[in-house]
């Protein structure tokens, strides 16, 4: 499979088989996990607070 590879120029990277660096949303994940607690306290619902702090998030 190497040699195919390296005969049409694609270069492979290996990533580990967990890594948060090269995924966008566990910095959303974390913020949302900071933030839950006082959302929880403005909203009746988990589901609204999820939804709430995402639209403040991409505003």
């Amino acid at each position: 499979m190497s040699v195919i590879v390296e005969r049409v120029g694609v270069f492979l990277l290996f990533l580990p088989a967990y890594s948060p660096v090269f995924n966008c949303i566990e910095c959303r994940w974390a913020n949302l996990k900071c933030a839950l607690p006082d959302l929880m306290s403005k909203c009746e619902t988990l589901q609204e607070a999820v939804y709430t702090h995402f639209e403040e998030y991409n505003s």
